[in-house]
Order: C-alpha cells, then structure tokens, then sequence
C-alpha cells in the first residue's frame, strides 16, 4: 500500500516527472509517474472529474495515505504568488460543504476559473484561496475514511491574468512540492 499522491493538471504531473527525471506511464485513468515509495497521479481540471479520478485511484491502489500536492489563486494580498501553504478547510461554492483537511488556510473550490473582481470578492468572504479540485478530493478521501494532507502552491491572484501567472508559477516552482511532503512526513 503506498501512499498516493494527487495532482491537478499535467503540466504539474510533467513538471515533476522532469525534475525527477522519470517518465510519465499512462494506463486507463490517465497519466501517473510510479516511484518507489508512492504514486503521482493527475486527477484533471473541475471539481466533477477530480472527484471521480481520485475515487477511481484510490479503489484501485487502496493506498495508506492521500496527499494533494496543487494549485489556488490568493483571495488575500498577503498570500503572495510562488508561496506553498497547508490547507485547512476545502469547501465547495456551488454545494457550501466543508471538509477539513490538513491545517493552515481555507480553500473555496470552483467549477471554473476566477478571473473577476466581483466573484473574486465574494470568495473572499469565505475562504484565503480558491482553486478547482481540492473539496472534491476530500470528499472522495472522506469516502474511503482515508486521511487527506493538502498543500497548495500559490499561483495567481485569482484575477485576469491568473492563466499565464499559473503556468509561469508551476514551471518554478511546483517541485518544492515534494519537500514539502517529504519534511511533513504526509506520506508515512
């Protein structure tokens, strides 16, 4: 039973494989990158198909622990792009449920980006960070009574130029991931 690692999209899972110098395998649930001590799994972009990913992954690796290792625009100014944090709550805006995770800030997941000041506003009564899988995942980790440790690379600041700030981010830094997994010791 090794530990299974999610991530959103595949550039996050190609920019990972390139640092650790591994080639990506793909089977019926997509793109994955198989190491020794776990599995890196892509669960896509949307709260619908990162939850039906990830509960596919986890009925078929059963792994001992879930780690989500992703991506969210700053609701805050304080949260500054290129900064990893700890999650502490996921909810879902369309279906305002709630599942606690790790700890550190709160992450209101969306079916689509946010690219305007008046959504952009309103989340931010509600949560530090917005991004499209997290409460999905949770859910799915809560399904299946496994424990779920969230980590989110600060990409953007959820506005109109949140899509290249996005691409830029990942391709710098989002391998910092993996330490930060491997000091928390998320995956023992």
């Amino acid at each position: 039973m090794k530990p299974l690692i999610l991530v959103g999209t595949t550039l996050e899972l190609r920019t990972l494989a390139n640092v650790l110098h591994r080639t990506l395998s793909v089977n019926d649930l997509g793109q994955y990158l198989d190491l020794n001590d776990g599995l890196l799994a892509a669960v896509g972009i949307g709260p619908d198909r990162a939850k039906a990913l990830t509960t596919a992954w986890i009925d078929r690796l059963r792994p001992k622990t879930l780690v989500h290792l992703g991506t969210a625009g700053s609701l805050r100014d304080d949260l500054i792009t290129g900064t990893w944090v700890f999650v502490t709550h996921a909810n879902q805006f369309e279906l305002q449920s709630t599942a606690t995770v790790a700890r550190g800030i709160s992450v209101q997941t969306v079916a689509k980006p946010v690219t305007d000041e008046d959504t952009r506003r309103e989340l931010s009564l509600h949560a530090d960070a917005v991004d499209m899988e997290l409460a999905a995942i949770a859910a799915a980790a809560a399904q299946s009574a496994l424990q779920l440790s969230a980590y989110k690379l600060i990409t953007d600041h959820a506005d109109r130029r949140a899509i290249q700030s996005y691409r830029r981010v990942v391709k710098t830094a989002f391998h910092h991931g993996l330490t930060m997994v491997a000091i928390s010791g998320a995956t023992t």
